[in-house]
C-alpha cells in the first residue's frame, strides 16, 4: 500500500491486514510500516506499473466515493499482476474491470470484513489463483476509457496508454 492522503476506510482495511497478515507492508505518508523490505520514492511509484510486482495483492482504493471517478490505482495493481483490492465507485470500476478479477471493499460489510477475506485468499493458493486467472475485462478488451472519461481530465490518457502497453490483447 502507498498512500498519501488519509482515508479511513483505507487505514482501516490496512492495519487490519497488517494485525492478521504481518507481511503486508505499506509506504507512503498513510499507513508506514518501518519493518517496509520495498522501499520506492513517490517520485517513481507512477512511472512504473512494475513496481508493485513483488505483492501478490496491491491496495487500490480511490480517495473518494464520487460517480464516475476511477484514477489509475486499479490499473497499477493489474499492471503489476497483483490482485487489486478496490474501493471506489463500484458502478464505474465495474465498466471497464471484471469484478471476479479484483477484490471490491464494496462487496463486504466494512474495510474489516473486506480485510478478513483478502487474507484468507491471501493464505489460500487456490482462491487467489481464481483472482489471478480471472479476465481483466468481462468483453476480452479494454474499454474506450478516454472516450468516456478524459474529456475532463486529461491525465487519465496516458493511464489508458500504459494499460493498453500492459495488455495488448486487451485493446
Amino acid at each position: 500500500m502507498a498512500f498519501t492522503n488519509r482515508v479511513r476506510e483505507r487505514e482501516e482495511l490496512f492495519w487490519e491486514m497488517r494485525i492478521q497478515e504481518p507481511t503486508c507492508y505499506g509506504f507512503g505518508a498513510s499507513c508506514r510500516t518501518t519493518d517496509n523490505p520495498f522501499i520506492l520514492p513517490a517520485s517513481e511509484r507512477s512511472k512504473n506499473n512494475t513496481s508493485f510486482q513483488p505483492f501478490g495483492f496491491v491496495v487500490s482504493m480511490e480517495n473518494k466515493i464520487a460517480p464516475g471517478y476511477l484514477t489509475e490505482k486499479i490499473g497499477y495493481a493489474f499492471g503489476a499482476g497483483a490482485v487489486p483490492i478496490y474501493w471506489g465507485d463500484t458502478a464505474t470500476v465495474c465498466d471497464f474491470f471484471n469484478p471476479a478479477a479484483f477484490i471490491n471493499v464494496r462487496d463486504f460489510a466494512g474495510p474489516r470484513a473486506a480485510a478478513d477475506f483478502a487474507v484468507q485468499v491471501w493464505r489460500d493458493p487456490h482462491k487467489l489463483q481464481a483472482y489471478l486467472d480471472a479476465p481483466l475485462t468481462l468483453n476480452s478488451r479494454l474499454a474506450d476509457y478516454e472516450a468516456v472519461r478524459t474529456e475532463y481530465r486529461p491525465w487519465q490518457a496516458p493511464f489508458v496508454d500504459r494499460l493498453r502497453d500492459a495488455f495488448p490483447d486487451l485493446s
